[in-house]
């Protein structure tokens, strides 16, 4: 059986939240490339904080995506 400390049990999930934060940032679309770099930056050197920050004002700086359906194109048989 595999015995983890406290420390390494930490390290692993901050591990596996900062992957997901990233991910997020990196899939997320910004209003410009420079934008992105930055939150990277912020989020690596204030990994919880800059996270929450993130949370909190992403809408300003992420383009919002319209649902624009085109049911047109559906054939009806």
């Amino acid at each position: 059986m595999i015995q983890l400390d406290v420390r390494t049990t930490i390290w692993f999930l901050r591990l596996i939240f900062a992957y997901f934060f990233f991910k997020e940032i990196y899939y997320t679309t910004f209003t410009s490339k420079n934008a992105k770099v930055i939150w990277f930056l912020i989020v690596l050197l204030f990994p919880a904080i800059g996270y929450s920050i993130f949370l909190a004002y992403k809408r300003r700086f992420v383009i919002k995506r319209t649902f624009n359906p085109d049911f047109s194109k559906l054939n009806n048989n």
